[in-house]
């Protein structure tokens, strides 16, 4: 189902609507930062060129993965779900976002109908949390390849507000949405430590992979990374990984048991 939605997205009309410091995510879905992508600063640039691509109002894509699951279209074009009932998808807030505007507009054309909901912030927090919602605006401060899966980020609180589940089959080989190879059973959380631990790219990308082929969150835009310190007033000691890399330094930093930030000014 997320899939045929992200398939119908045309991130390509969002573009004209870009304000800001804001620039369209014209990647697949892996959960790699923008400017690391743009940058080709990361193995992970090239990993993604195989993956699945949504965005660019593949309706024929969409179909078939509606029509998988039981999906039909009535004769108006109307999208009816396998009980009979016209398919419609909820949107929690976001009505100002031109992101979400273009994506509702996309459906609609598509054929599926569209409510769109503004509550409250008590209200929007205890629905995300019960997952009472089909669709809503996320963003995240984290800006780094390891930062963006930190444990404390995606096990636990993407997984409260997505409720994906933590152990989850992905198609393999890595790039094939079809599984020509079968099927490889992951626990998100225990390959995030395993590529913590040894460093090894295999389960990077097996991460990444997961995010796209589950789509969790897809991204549509993000900003670039514009956070800066005056190395004349601080200093800083941790792994040379994070402060020479591609990390975001001041993001990690000060989270990290042995790490210093010292204001010398």
């Amino acid at each position: 189902m997320r899939k045929a939605v992200c398939h119908v997205f045309d991130r390509q009309q969002v573009s004209q609507t870009l304000e800001g410091v804001n620039r369209l995510f014209e990647w697949p879905p892996c959960r790699v930062p923008g400017n690391v992508l743009e940058e080709g600063s990361h193995d992970a640039a090239g990993w993604v060129e195989d993956f699945e691509h949504y965005g660019q109002n593949n309706t024929e894509r969409a179909a078939e993965y509606l029509e998988e699951e039981g999906y039909e279209r009535d004769g108006d074009g109307n999208w009816m779900t396998p009980d009979g009932e016209r398919f419609e998808i909820n949107v929690m807030n976001g009505a100002d976002r031109k992101d979400i505007g273009v994506l509702k507009q996309n459906l609609e054309d598509f054929g599926i109908a569209v409510e769109q909901e503004q509550v409250d912030d008590a209200t929007f927090d205890e629905r995300r949390q019960s997952g009472d919602y089909h669709i809503m605006p996320d963003g995240s401060s984290a800006n780094g390849v390891r930062a963006l899966w930190a444990l404390d980020l995606v096990p636990n609180w993407v997984q409260s507000i997505t409720h994906f589940n933590p152990e989850v089959e992905i198609p393999m080989p890595v790039g094939d949405p079809d599984g020509s190879e079968g099927t490889k059973t992951i626990n998100v959380e225990e390959h995030i430590r395993q590529w913590q631990v040894t460093d090894e790219d295999q389960y990077h990308r097996e991460l990444m992979w997961w995010w796209n082929q589950n789509i969790p969150e897809m991204e549509a835009m993000f900003q670039p990374d514009a956070g800066a310190y005056n190395a004349g007033n601080w200093s800083l000691d941790g792994p040379a990984g994070v402060i020479d890399g591609t990390e975001d330094a001041l993001y990690l930093l000060p989270k990290m048991a042995d790490a210093d930030m010292e204001y010398k000014g």
